[in-house]
């Protein structure tokens, strides 16, 4: 059994050494006579709680419409976590953190809150069977307090609707709805195996051939495409072009949906891949190290592999008419984070595309864009074989960082306008699914066919229990606008001027269950070179933190960092380059100082950025090189860093699940974060 459990008139009769044997057999297979000095504290903390149960069960007035309900306590996930209690109902669970509080230093207090969201966030993200019922039973509900048994910690905490200090546990008691039976206990509490929903979980699952939960197979979004798409396989239509958009705000599942539908058409052929370098690094990484071989490793690729520029220009600009350029083959296409598609002038600069000035030129030019290139590629196969081919896009906005990738969705509009206009010896009919009648009328006009399907629009947040009104927190803090201060934002920002105080503040949670790692500006560190295996002298970036080198992980670190929960170790780091699209459950932000808060403004640091320099001076050239670009490259430098530099802090202060510790030494930033978190 995963838990003691007791009616409440049960534990009114309970001894207290009966209470202590059970819970010390249940979570060490000792009895209590075998306890050592290091058990003390547990079992003390369980002698209070009976206490404190007892006292004020026993003055509560409605104790009879309670006292079938059951208690459950050290609730064990297989992981190795262990929850309190639970207060077992019907269509209700409590969650029941309690303390003691004698330690009443910040660190310590806000340990207590992130353990608690952790644990609420296990039970309803992870556990497959409490996601399920709240998905069908509108009923259902799941709460969570943080229950102080010492009095005097009434006038020392943050009063929140969630933390209970002594006697205003009858809140809780108050909360209590129809008892659960043992069956349904029994249900609710099997946490039988932990559902991974972080993106790279759940594409080892796919690539193990494991069956995703039906979190996402059954999920709305999924079975509006779903319709479309067997709707289309059942038509058998030749020569269609079918172009499915999905749209969605950061944290609304779009990965989870790009995935479930490549596990529903996996065997048809489906082929996923995502725009994110590091989801597709990670991808790889997974692949090759779990020797994962066959249809389930060539479904998953990067968007930037659909496709040869090189070949491109020798065809189009060299006039090499024999040049055969790459086809898609696959009928069904998911592009995930679709919105980074790259536009002309990354095309020309991306150093894997080995263009030389004269091409770079043309492909600037003639808008060649990411989207034209990948689109010609389906198109051009589907004039070969005059089958039928389906792109799905999944569309998100607001957290582009990378110079080229923060327009995309008007370049696959212009590479569908563009595909329409073709002078083709016969027509490819081009059909398009959008979720909303806006986007509607702006893709009407660029195919010969648009439908709305409102299932589309992923509307729901996903990612965790804060990320909505998180993500609207942020982006007010970087747009320098005054944020709504909702409850939950409290806990999803903690604010440390001490980098030992937030260590501490960590401990609790820095278990091994959750994920906890640090982030930071890439661009905003110290460098040592060093001698790598081949001799060379190469560059080494590293924060110091607490006297201790933090190292920049490296690309091929990816899956270590994330998958292996090497970040746990607080030893290494990920850029924004490394962490965008990539989650952690407990994020520690190192804020840096390229943005810092001066007379009620936010400064940004004029020094240079190597990737915007190099940038700029590329355009420059080519400005120089090919006056007929002159109105295309137009550039304001200045501009580009501070946007470059908000969406930076955009992407760092949106990559935990459950809650984010920034850590800023910099004092009057660090009092404007604190303040306005404090409302």
């Amino acid at each position: 059994m995963r838990y003691v459990k007791y009616s409440v008139a049960e534990l009114l009769q309970v001894t207290e050494n009966e209470f202590l044997t059970t819970l010390f057999w249940h979570t060490e297979r000792k009895t209590l006579s075998e306890r050592s000095l290091d058990d003390e504290d547990k079992i003390n903390s369980w002698r209070d709680c009976l206490y404190f149960f007892k006292r004020v069960l026993s003055e509560y007035p409605l104790l009879t419409n309670i006292a079938q309900v059951p208690i459950c306590f050290e609730y064990n996930i297989f992981d190795g976590t262990w929850i309190d209690a639970l207060i077992v109902c019907h269509n209700k669970l409590i969650i029941l953190e309690f303390k003691s509080g004698n330690d009443c230093r910040y660190e310590t207090l806000i340990s207590h809150r992130s353990q608690l969201l952790g644990y609420y966030n296990k039970i309803t993200r992870c556990n497959r069977v409490i996601w399920e019922e709240l998905k069908k039973n509108p009923q259902f509900t799941v709460e969570k307090y943080l229950v102080y048994t010492n009095p005097a910690m009434s006038e020392k905490l943050e009063r929140l609707e969630y933390i209970k200090v002594t006697d205003e546990f009858i809140d809780v008691l108050a909360a209590i709805t129809a008892a659960a039976d043992d069956d349904r206990v029994a249900q609710l509490l099997d946490f039988v195996v932990e559902l991974d929903i972080t993106t790279t979980g759940v594409m080892r699952d796919i690539l193990n051939q494991k069956i995703l939960s039906e979190m996402y197979v059954q999920d709305d979004n999924v079975m509006a495409c779903a319709r479309i798409v067997d709707d289309i396989q059942t038509q058998i239509a030749e020569r269609n072009l079918n172009l499915i958009f999905i749209k969605g705000a950061p944290g609304a599942g779009k990965t989870g949906t790009a995935f479930s539908l490549l596990e529903k058409y996996l065997s048809d052929g489906a082929k996923y891949v995502t725009g994110n370098g590091n989801l597709s690094a990670i991808f790889s990484q997974m692949i090759r190290e779990d020797h994962i071989v066959g249809t389930e490793a060539a479904a998953v690729g990067s968007l930037h592999n659909l496709y040869d520029v090189q070949k491109f220009c020798a065809k189009y600009q060299n006039g090499n008419s024999k040049e055969n350029l790459a086809l898609s083959k696959n009928k069904l296409l998911i592009i995930d984070e679709a919105q980074r598609v790259w536009n002309p002038l990354q095309i020309a600069l991306a150093k894997k595309n080995h263009l030389n000035d004269e091409q770079k030129a043309f492909i600037i030019e003639k808008e060649v864009s990411e989207a034209m290139l990948v689109l010609r590629a389906v198109c051009g196969a589907v004039h070969k074989d005059n089958l039928s081919r389906t792109i799905v896009f999944l569309l998100g906005s607001g957290q582009e960082i990378y110079l080229g990738e923060e327009d995309g969705e008007k370049y696959i509009k212009k590479a569908i306008a563009h595909l329409k206009g073709l002078p083709l010896s016969k027509e490819i009919h081009i059909n398009i699914y959008v979720p909303t009648e806006e986007m509607q009328k702006e893709y009407t006009p660029l195919g010969h066919s648009c439908y709305v399907e409102p299932g589309l629009l992923l509307n729901k947040n996903k990612r965790n229990i804060n990320s909505e009104t998180a993500i609207e927190f942020v982006n007010a803090i970087v747009e320098n606008k005054l944020p709504k201060l909702d409850a939950s934002v409290k806990d999803a920002f903690y604010v440390f001027n001490d980098y030992s105080a937030l260590l501490g503040a960590v401990t609790e949670v820095n278990t091994g269950a959750f994920s906890v790692g640090i982030v930071a500006n890439g661009f905003d560190t110290l460098v040592r070179w060093e001698k790598n295996q081949y001799g060379r002298n190469c560059p080494v970036s590293y924060l110091k933190l607490a006297g201790q080198e933090i190292l920049n992980i490296s690309n091929d670190q990816l899956k270590s960092f994330y998958l292996d929960k090497l970040c746990n170790n607080l030893s290494t780091f990920a850029s924004q380059f490394n962490c965008q699209g990539l989650e952690l459950d407990y994020a520690i932000v190192v804020w840096g100082r390229k943005i810092l808060r001066r007379d009620n403004k936010w400064i940004f640091s004029n020094e240079k950025v190597n990737a915007i320099d190099n940038y700029c001076n590329q355009l420059k050239v080519l400005k120089t090189k090919y006056p007929q670009l002159e109105s295309v490259l137009k550039f304001n430098q200045e501009q580009i860093q501070e946007t470059f530099i908000r969406n930076c802090y955009r992407v760092l202060l949106t990559r935990a699940r459950i809650a984010t510790y920034i850590y800023v030494e910099d004092q009057e930033t660090s009092d404007y974060l604190q303040n306005i978190l404090l409302g």
